[in-house]
């Protein structure tokens, strides 16, 4: 409800002003020089007044109606002295005493129906008002004189009668007489002057009005008309009918006693008998008429003993008839010219045309058009003024393509050869009217004068301060008032709500207009305003000198953005600021809104409500809020931000006692490499927390624990030495996301690999697992060294292994067949069979390791080795199958680490694959790929020197290293 005990505005009226109320008298000067020209005789049909919207050219014309309207006051009560009968003749008496009628057609009021009617109806209206009144005003005249005449008259009678009838000579009853006579007759004679007078004018005026509105039709009518001869029949007997039928009947009953008497005392005449043949000619037509009908041609049209009756026949009828929906042009200028014709001669009627700016370019051209009609009917009886802004109008009537309304201002300045101005208003005026609008509205509100200032830092140049605007701000200010609860509000937080954010909207935030420095958005987001890089200067200068206008008037304090915020949301200051400041921040940090927490960041006051919101958010959701600050496009305002809150993060982090959630670290890695200081407190208590196993480490915790090791810079102990279930099922897994950790070079100890080889037997049958599988024991064949121990109770039983997918021949080294004769016809034949299909990577691998197996088995058969009993003439051998395969090979010497050293060292001089073994070798003891050496591998590593001699392949790389090898 409404506070009873607040004080109440009045507020201002938008209409005219009836006097000119600015100190330049630029108004009145104007109408004064309307006024002359109304007045004036000069027949010049239409003259403009041009001025901006909001100029006031409405009061203009107000002043001009006013005075109009003294005059016409003025000629009533002086021009004519009814009671003493008393009329100025003279010509300077009759130029004075000129009547004057102003009539205002509102364009923008008629837009949505015809204007032509419309024009045409108002001008009717006013024509035959003027029409009335100039007859009351003679009628007056005219009955003062008769009421003068008869009352002559009547004192001439009771004079006359005063000595009574007996003493009246002749010659005084004559003019007694006489004299009562005039008085009937004169009261007769006024009583239907006064009704008949100047109907012929309003008569005339309506038939102007309703033709050109269409409501008046004139039509030709041609009728040709048959007459039959029947018909002219007809009539003759019907009239004789009537005049002899009594006659007829009473000579027929005269004579019926001639037909029942002998004697014949009654005879027919030839009067007699023809009055009766004409009484009775009537019966004897119509019975003649069916008679003929009887024997006539069917087919002829016939005429009828009812058509006889009612007089019908057949008329040939011929209309032209035209009805218009609207009032063509032609139409529209025959009804003008009659109105004027119409117009009393002592009566000039002046027709404003206004609000032509106001309406749409459609409109506008078409009116555009009337007026040449109207101003081709000159007269000094009728003057039109059209009150018009130039640019608005120029720009209706320019071509789409004219940017600088070139051609419209030709047309306005074709058809307005006459132009009078309504004067923009002057600094000094609009701040002292100002003033007096205040003082008649809000008297009770202060800062009257700082609003003044205000009005000057927003109004644009090319946009003057006219009236309408003032009263418009005033009563917004009032309207603002009466909704905001708060009484003690600064009349400046009313015109800065008003003038730099409503009125800017929605280009300008309520944010943005309270900011300290709106030009942050240069990159990341939207400007303050579209229209480039220009109008954002003037809005950022125009604000700059508004904040120091706030400042100055607040003294610095920050109360005044509590007071435009109750303006904005219509309560009390803790809600409004509440709903400003504290939602918004809170809801940016919840969707990460990094543009709305730098704009609301230089709203005064977000100091306070930022420190009070950050209180219901978990430290690392603000740290994902920084981190989103630093990534913003605009890296000042971005880095002013993070010097100024970063710190106060860091507080929070520090003393914080609530839960952490999981994965919510993430965002702290760019922070830190951005090089800002972090508070680890709570990262540490995490990592302590996984690593003395106070909470367990699973696929949920696994990335978490990941993301505290590397804030903290160091490795958990348990990737040093992982137990072969937490290597299966989390670090092998996630090798690719937890890269810090780098899980491919962990040692490969015995206890690790025979647990690792025990899940993977296990899980045979987990499809889900076959890639991972094949990965991994991709991962130990390169972690495997010449002289490491076989697992023998850890090998993979089923040679099943090999075809579990398309990498199965990874497991080979590793299966229990490995380097056994009874596998390899088996290997063979299925390598013989499917070679074909095999891509080249996967054949090189099954190349490679049926190499090493047939080196280990022994059953590789050189080419020139006839004598070992297992050749088999029905069945090629492995070396049949392979030893075209293996030219030009990329060989993976990985399975050659599965190969003991006797055998390698036996293996390597022969000459059909010693080129595919002694690069591999070289490679692999680059890499340290061979266990720490004993005696009698040191032995083995001399006798494979020795043996290199005898080949004619450059071994000199292989003997350097075996030099090394066997030295160390």
């Amino acid at each position: 409800m409404t506070d009873p005990n607040k004080q109440r505005p009045r507020f201002l009226k938008e209409e005219p002003s009836d006097s000119d109320m600015f100190l330049g008298g630029g108004h009145q000067r104007t109408a004064f020089a309307l006024i002359d020209f109304i007045k004036s005789d000069q027949d010049i049909g239409i003259i403009g007044l041009e001025g901006d919207l909001g100029s006031g050219k409405s009061t203009v014309v107000q002043l001009v109606k006013n005075s109009l309207e003294k005059a016409n006051h003025d000629l009533s009560a002086e021009g004519a002295d009814l009671n003493s009968g008393k009329i100025k003749s003279d010509k300077k008496a009759e130029s004075d005493e000129r009547k004057y009628q102003l009539l205002t057609f509102d364009l923008d009021e008629h837009s949505h129906s015809s204007i032509r009617k419309a024009l045409v109806v108002a001008l009717h209206g006013t024509i035959k008002e003027l029409l009335q009144n100039d007859s009351v005003d003679i009628k007056k005249y005219i009955k003062s004189e008769l009421e003068k005449h008869v009352d002559s008259i009547y004192k001439k009678i009771k004079n006359s009668t005063l000595d009574g009838h007996s003493k009246l000579t002749i010659k005084d009853r004559v003019q007694w007489a006489c004299n009562k006579i005039a008085l009937i007759l004169s009261q007769s004679d006024f009583r239907r002057d006064e009704n008949n007078f100047n109907d012929s004018s309003l008569d005339k005026l309506d038939d102007a009005r309703d033709i050109a509105l269409g409501r008046k039709l004139e039509t030709l009518r041609k009728v040709k008309s048959e007459m039959n001869v029947w018909l002219m029949l007809f009539a003759i007997s019907f009239a004789l009918f009537v005049r002899y039928i009594v006659d007829a009947i009473k000579n027929i009953i005269n004579s019926i006693h001639v037909f029942f008497s002998k004697d014949l005392n009654y005879v027919f005449d030839i009067e007699n008998t023809l009055t009766t043949a004409a009484g009775l000619s009537l019966l004897i037509l119509m019975g003649s008429k069916l008679f003929v009908d009887r024997f006539t041609d069917l087919n002829r049209s016939k005429v009828s003993v009812i058509d006889l009756y009612k007089k019908n026949s057949n008329d040939n009828i011929a209309e032209s008839i035209r009805i218009d929906r609207d009032i063509h042009s032609f139409e529209l200028k025959k009804a003008l010219h009659d109105f004027i014709e119409i117009i009393p001669s002592d009566t000039t009627l002046a027709l404003v045309v206004d609000n032509i700016d106001r309406v749409e370019s459609r409109l506008v051209q078409e009116v555009w058009s009337d007026l040449n009609i109207i101003s081709s009917i000159s007269s000094a009886n009728f003057k039109v003024i059209l009150p018009y802004s130039e640019v608005k109008l120029a720009k209706a009537l320019s071509d789409e393509d004219d940017d600088y309304s070139i051609t419209g201002r030709e047309y306005v300045s074709k058809r307005l050869p006459i132009v009078f101005r309504a004067p923009p208003i002057i600094t000094a005026d609009w701040r002292m009217q100002f003033e007096s609008y205040w003082k008649e509205s809000i008297w009770f509100i202060k800062g009257c004068k700082e609003v003044s200032e205000l009005i000057d830092i927003w109004s644009p140049g090319n946009t003057p301060v006219t009236p309408r605007f003032l009263k418009r701000l005033i009563n917004d200010i009032a309207t603002s008032y009466v909704g905001c609860p708060e009484e003690d509000i600064h009349g400046l937080c009313f015109a800065f709500y008003l003038l730099v954010y409503k009125s800017h909207r929605p280009n300008v935030t309520i944010y943005q207009a309270l900011a300290l420095r709106p030009e942050l958005d240069k990159s990341g987001g939207s400007k303050v305003v579209d229209d480039g890089e220009q109008e954002l200067k003037e809005w950022n200068e125009n604000l700059s000198k508004t904040h120091d206008l706030m400042d100055r008037v607040f003294k610095g304090q920050a109360e005044w953005p509590e007071e435009v915020t109750c303006i904005n949301y219509q309560a009390n200051k803790e809600i409004s600021f509440s709903e400003l400041l504290e939602k918004p921040i809170a809801e940016a940090i919840n969707t990460k809104d990094t543009k709305s927490i730098l704009e609301l960041s230089l709203v005064i006051g977000f100091d306070i409500y930022f420190k009070r919101v950050i209180e219901r958010f978990l430290p690392e959701e603000l740290y994902d809020l920084a981190c989103d600050v630093s990534a913003w496009g605009d890296r000042e305002p971005a880095g002013n931000w993070l010097d100024k809150y970063f710190p106060e993060i860091n507080y929070r982090a520090a003393n914080s006692q609530r839960e952490v959630k999981l994965n919510s670290f993430k965002n702290m890695y760019p922070l830190k490499r951005a090089g800002y200081t972090l508070s680890y407190v709570r990262v540490q208590n995490e990592f302590d927390d996984y690593e003395f196993e106070r909470k367990p480490i699973n696929n949920e915790t696994i990335r978490h624990f990941y993301d505290c090791s590397v804030l903290l810079g160091k490795k958990p102990s348990v990737i040093y030495d992982p137990p072969a279930d937490f290597f299966y099922e989390y670090l092998w897994p996630l090798r690719n996301k937890l890269k810090l950790w780098d899980i491919e070079s962990i040692v490969m100890d015995q206890s690790l690999k025979k647990g690792l080889f025990y899940k993977l037997k296990n899980s045979y049958h987990m499809e889900e697992r076959i890639p991972m599988d094949a990965d991994m024991i991709v991962w130990f064949n390169s972690k495997n060294r010449i002289g490491d121990k076989a697992l023998n109770d850890g090998m993979f039983e089923k040679i099943d292994f090999l075809f579990r997918d398309s990498r199965g021949v990874e497991f080979f080294p590793n299966l229990e067949v490995w380097g056994k004769s009874e596998s390899t016809k088996f290997l063979a034949r299925y390598f013989a069979e499917f070679s074909e299909e095999m891509p080249d990577k996967m054949k090189n691998k099954w190349l490679s390791a049926l190499l090493v197996h047939g080196i280990i088995s022994g059953d590789l058969i050189a080419q020139n080795n006839k004598d070992v009993e297992s050749v088999s003439v029905s069945e090629p051998s492995l070396w049949d199958v392979i030893k075209d395969e293996i030219v030009g090979l990329d060989f993976d010497e990985n399975y050659l680490t599965f190969a003991p050293l006797e055998v390698i060292a036996a293996s390597v001089p022969k000459t059909e694959y010693s080129e595919i073994l002694i690069p591999a070798l070289v490679k692999l003891f680059e890499n340290d790929r061979i266990v720490e050496l004993d005696d009698s591998m040191r032995d083995e590593l001399r006798t494979l020197k020795v043996s290199l001699n005898d080949l004619d392949y450059d071994c000199s790389v292989l003997v350097s290293k075996l030099n090394e090898l066997i030295t160390s």
